[in-house]
């Protein structure tokens, strides 16, 4: 018998345990119940599927944010990591995501900050089984198509319809949820798959079926049979299902083949219609093959379509009646075209004869209007794996025109979606085969893959490009107001955004892995995936994690801009008095040291005389004034100037100068975010003649500036405000900002570590940069750089030199989850400088996590919320330094960094794990976005992944107890 006191400990101890278990069952199904999408604040456009709309044209419509005038300034704003390859455009509906992986998984996550909303996988949700060996690399269920939204207005229907990459399923989920409402099946054969996007209109959801026969044998090929279906959304009942070709009766030596896998189907509201396409037949009918081996021995054929018979509808595009899935019209645009797998040598014992071009449609029609000798005419357009588009008449399938936009082949030629404007037709030319691909207008010829604009009335090609990366391009295309954008296959998986107009490269960032799913546009912000090489392998491209977002505006500080104001106060007629300002409205971004260096050009001979709260850098040649005295202050054609030292003599200060250049966000000290200047400007202009300055700049990294635009004039207050005066002309100049202009490298990092949790996970390696023995400017922890014992100006942007880390970046952000009590728990936070040579002044975090507005204390940092929806969701918070005490971030050292706690309540609902309570979702240091660990390295609890704030609580006083026991 156990003594006593032994037995009533572990008497003790079992009673907690069961109390622990009893505690983390109920927690666990309570914590899986929040699924939160919230309604209203509609999206400008949402993209309802691969083709974002009816039209199927990939166009953003109703986009305004993104032109050729902001598209430079795009950035990374987050990244959704999801550990496999994804190969399909996300749809968007009301701020949320939808979209798969290649690791069976249905996502669902803001469009605002990348954070899950719901995840499911398709085989626990349907509990089908994959078909063994029909996807290569891949033994599990997936879906590789847009998910298609399903929402009518008055909200009888709310889902999100799927298409499975075999077995043949649709598979319908509640949109808000992911639950599963029904599933059918559209075809039996076992190597049918879904790869297209389908299409809803009024209650009715139109999708085509596809298959993988064509990698079968030549003994076993082939019984498919493409088939284009319309289903009930409320049940998914099958309404209609048109083949494309005549019946097989399930037997090879038939008609196979025609498979519909390409887009999203347009379907034409006035007639009634729905647009598709087809594919290469697998196989024919012996009769069929005995009079194309006739055709191929004549010397002249007798007819180019003579062995295509009229109920054979591969590579075609066709037009179905909405009601009872009739063929209205057709037009076939292939020929002969048998083509599979083991037969790409045509010349194989047993197998058809050729030719074999593999030409099929590898997307549906896009429907636009276009004029006609001042006429409007209504087309369907589609371009062609053979390189040709084709533009048909939507009433009768009559050709319009045709062009050969470029090389075809078995990957293409064009595949997964072209887009228009209307204006143009976009498409990718993929030409894996490296075939010469004659550019337009230049006539250079490149063997790579490529892009190519025509015109919509007639086909003519505008430009071609080719891939700056010398890849297939296989991608889709999109395209907003004036830009295109567009993915790359190279194994670094660029992205580019090109002007519509004449094809140059606008814009482009490296995802890091090969790019075939295009991009949906929406509010100002770009999606896309990488990777594609879980189904293909062999090298052929990389592998990819993740779904990336890019804004061309802070969407937490929309109204973000630096702005400068030039005000023309009098004139007379040998020189003008101008008042500039500077004004900077971002909310959590500053110009710090060096500060800003305002330049621009004089649109004639002008020399600035005198100037008083700024100074010109360079005085320059003013020899031509030798006679006069004294002489200008600057006579620069391209003057900078720089703002006045702080204590510079009374005399030469103005209102709002003398800052050394630096601007404070508004959020932080609005009194210190203006500057001021005034000149006297003279040469031969006079008010009459005066001509506004241009290309303005502002002289620090990342911020591009717009031409100047005339405003009503300014007002100035004079006399404590007794008296109203006002400048004669104004003149504004609007300032963006990009953290990719600035640099391609990020600037920060976030580690994270728990109380709960032994493991410290450390900032991702490489985050900033890869760390090597040629790298200069990586010190050593205790060495002193050289650099340091260079004198330099400092008026100049100091040279970066950090601490050797495997992360390499200047800044890195700690967040430790410190302690959970019964109604509170609390972070601890470190911002350490590992920049050798830059102090930080006026720095600050952003933080975004779901708990922010349960903050109850911020010790040692001022702390404000920001609200990112107008005060809906209060999940932002600003930090910075407090004046004199730790507002400044000292270069690395003991010194380098800078420390707070935050304390936060436990509000019911709110803090539980499945919305992710501990840790950030995002941080932005000084305005520039930190790499964040990838979020299933995030420090768990021991045992579990999911429970609730009191469950962490019980724990803690859990081990508390134990400890306890085994001290006394």
């Amino acid at each position: 018998m156990a003594p006593p006191t032994f037995y009533q400990q572990n008497h003790l101890l079992l009673l907690l345990l069961c109390m622990l278990i009893s505690l983390l069952s109920f927690t666990a199904s309570a914590g899986s119940d929040w699924h939160g999408i919230q309604k209203g604040h509609e999206a400008t456009e949402n993209w309802f599927n691969h083709g974002g709309d009816l039209y199927n044209r990939r166009y953003a419509s109703k986009e305004t944010k993104i032109s050729l005038k902001t598209v430079s300034k795009l950035s990374l704003k987050w990244e959704f990591y999801a550990g496999k390859d994804i190969s399909a455009t996300p749809s968007i509906f009301n701020g949320t995501l939808y979209f798969p992986s290649w690791n069976g998984q249905i996502y669902a996550i803001k469009a605002s900050d990348g954070s899950l909303v719901w995840k499911k996988n398709l085989q626990n949700l349907t509990g089908f089984s994959p078909t063994p060996g029909l996807v290569a690399n891949v033994n599990w269920i997936v879906s590789r198509s847009t998910p298609t939204i399903v929402v009518d207005d008055d909200d009888d229907h709310d889902l999100l319809i799927i298409g499975v990459y075999g077995p043949a399923f649709v598979v319908a989920v509640k949109r808000t949820t992911g639950e599963l409402v029904w599933s059918t099946q559209l075809d039996h054969n076992p190597a049918s798959v879904i790869t297209m996007s389908g299409t809803y209109y009024k209650g009715s959801f139109y999708v085509g079926t596809s298959s993988l026969e064509e990698g079968l044998s030549i003994q076993q090929c082939c019984t498919f049979r493409g088939s284009f279906c319309k289903l009930d959304v409320e049940t998914g009942e099958i309404l209609w299902k048109t083949f494309m070709l005549p019946d097989n009766n399930g037997k090879t030596g038939a008609y196979a083949g025609a498979a519909i896998w390409g887009s999203s189907p347009s379907i034409d509201i006035l007639r009634n219609h729905v647009y598709i396409a087809t594919g290469n037949l697998y196989s024919v009918p012996p009769l069929i093959e005995e009079c194309q081996k006739r055709e191929n021995n004549q010397t002249v054929p007798t007819h180019p379509d003579e062995c295509v018979e009229p109920d054979n509808h591969s590579d075609s595009i066709l037009a179905l009646d909405l009601d009872s899935g009739k063929i209205k019209w057709y037009h076939q645009l292939g020929g002969y075209d048998v083509w599979f797998g083991a037969c790409n040598n045509f010349s194989t014992p047993g197998c058809p004869p050729g030719p074999n071009p593999d030409a099929d449609f590898g997307e549906a029609p896009m429907m636009l209007s276009i004029q006609v000798n001042g006429i409007k005419k209504d087309i369907v357009v589609a371009v062609q794996k053979s390189g040709f588009a084709w533009a048909l008449d939507r009433d009768n399938g009559t050709l319009v025109w045709a062009t050969e936009a470029g090389p075809g082949g078995l990957g293409g030629g064009g595949s997964w979606g072209a887009a228009t404007d209307e204006k143009r037709i976009y498409t990718n030319i993929a030409n894996i085969e490296r075939k010469n691909f004659t550019l337009k207008p230049s006539n250079k010829t490149t063997n790579s893959g490529g892009w190519v604009a025509m015109d919509a009335q007639n086909g003519k090609i505008l430009w071609s490009i080719a891939d700056p990366s010398n890849a297939a391009a296989f991608g889709p295309v999109s395209v907003a107001i004036s830009v295109v954008f567009v993915g790359s296959t190279h194994l670094k998986g660029p992205i580019y955004a090109m002007n519509a107009e004449t094809g140059k490269v606008v814009w482009s960032y490296e995802t890091g892995a090969t790019v075939y799913g295009g991009m949906s546009i929406n509010n100002g912000c770009i999606y896309v995936g990488n990777g594609y090489n879980v189904s293909i392998g062999a090298g052929l491209a990389t592998d990819g994690t993740s779904l990336f977002a890019f804004y061309g505006y802070d969407p937490l500080d929309p109204h973000s801009k630096i702005s400068i104001t030039w005000d023309l106060l009098q004139s007379n007629e040998a020189t003008n008095d101008v008042i500039v300002s500077i004004f900077n409205f971002q909310s959590y971004r500053h110009i710090d040291e060096p500060g800003w260096r305002v330049s621009w050009s004089w649109s004639a001979d002008e020399v600035i005389w005198s100037m008083v709260g700024a100074e010109a850098m360079e005085q320059g040649n003013c020899s031509a004034f030798q006679a006069r005295a004294p002489l200008p202050h600057c006579c620069e054609k391209m003057p900078v100037i720089i703002d006045l030292l702080p204590g510079a003599p009374y005399n030469q200060q103005t209102k709002n100068c003398c800052k050394g250049g630096v601007l404070t966000s508004m959020f932080q000290d609005p009194s210190k975010s203006a500057s001021t200047f005034q000149m006297n400007v003279g040469g031969v202009v006079n008010y009459t003649g005066f001509t506004m300055p241009v290309n303005f700049s502002l002289g620090v990294p990342g911020y591009t500036c717009g031409d100047p635009f005339e405003v009503p004039p300014s007002r100035f207050s004079t006399n404590k405000g007794r008296r109203w005066t006002q400048a004669l002309r104004t003149w504004n100049v609007t300032c963006m900002y990009s953290q990719f202009i600035a640099s391609q490298n990020p600037k920060c990092c976030v580690s994270l570590s728990a109380f709960y949790n032994d493991t410290i996970i450390p900032c991702p390696r490489c985050s900033c940069q890869c760390q090597d023995d040629l790298t200069a400017n990586c010190i050593k922890y205790g060495e002193t750089p050289s650099l340091l014992q260079q004198k330099r100006d400092p008026s100049e942007e100091p040279p970066q030199a950090v601490i050797c880390s495997k992360h390499m970046c200047p800044i890195r952000v700690h967040w430790h989850v410190k302690q959970s009590y019964k109604e509170y728990w609390r972070v601890k936070i470190t911002v350490t400088n590992l920049n050798v040579m830059r102090n930080y002044s006026r720095w600050n975090l952003v933080v975004l996590h779901p708990n922010l507005q349960s903050v109850t204390q911020v010790f040692s940092f001022n702390y404000k919320p920001l609200n990112q929806y107008d005060g809906y969701i209060n999940d932002t918070g600003m930090l910075w330094g407090i004046q004199y005490y730790n507002d400044m971030l000292l270069q690395a050292g003991e010194s380098g960094n800078v420390q707070t706690e935050i304390l936060f309540h436990k509000d019911e609902g709110i803090f539980t794990f499945s919305q992710g309570w501990a840790f950030p979702r995002r941080i932005m240091f000084n305005g520039d976005e930190c790499v964040m660990p990838p979020p299933d390295q995030y420090p768990t609890l021991p045992n579990t992944a999911h429970h609730s704030a009191s469950t962490l609580t019980f724990i803690t006083i859990l081990f508390s107890f134990l400890l306890f026991l085994k001290l006394v």
